[in-house]
Parts: C-alpha cells; structure tokens; sequence
C-alpha cells in the first residue's frame, strides 16, 4: 500500500498523459516522450493516507485514501495487485471500494 500511495503522490496515475499506451504507431523501443505535453497536462497526485487497520475479532482490514486528482486507474491497479498478492501469498476474498461500512465495522 505505500509503494502503491507513493506512486500516487508522485503523480503516476495521471490518465491524462498516458502517452505511451495511446501509442498505437510506434512501440515502446523507439518510443519519444513530448516532454511539452508531459508538462502542460494537469497534475494529478494523492493527498494522504491512513495506516491500515485491522479488525481485532474477525478477518478485516481497512485503509483511507484521499486520491485527489487522481483517476479510477489507480484503483484497478492496487485491485491488480491485490489479486496477484492473494493468489500467492494471503488469500483475500473480497475487495471493497468506498462506503461506511464493512460487515458491521463502522467507519
């Protein structure tokens, strides 16, 4: 979660400059930034985040993101990157993005 928060605050989830991937002509080898429009695009970068917490009596854990400017982008990556953990690692069995409450755990 904190690889992931960094590469937020730095700005990584920034839709609007994904030049690369909405390159259909060139591949990545010989592929040349515009570092103008790199610049001239908004910034988009996270604002903060809470430490994890866990639930002391059942298999919950929990975090707060305030993602700013960010896009959705980040969210599908960190769900990419929990899938791949749980399935080597610590099966997780579900994922849940938003609200107040979570199987009786209030915010």
């Amino acid at each position: 979660l904190d690889s992931w928060f960094i590469l937020g605050k730095l700005g990584a989830f920034n839709t609007l400059n994904l030049q690369l991937s909405n390159s259909f002509e060139s591949g990545a080898s010989f592929f040349s930034y515009d570092v103008t429009e790199l610049e001239s695009s908004l910034p988009a970068m996270f604002h903060e985040m809470e430490q994890p917490e866990f639930h002391p009596s059942a298999a919950l854990g929990r975090f707060w993101v305030n993602i700013g400017t960010c896009d959705e982008i980040a969210f599908d990556m960190l769900i990419n990157a929990l899938n791949n953990f749980s399935r080597e690692y610590v099966g997780i069995r579900e994922v849940q993005v938003g609200g107040a409450a979570m199987a009786g755990w209030d915010a």
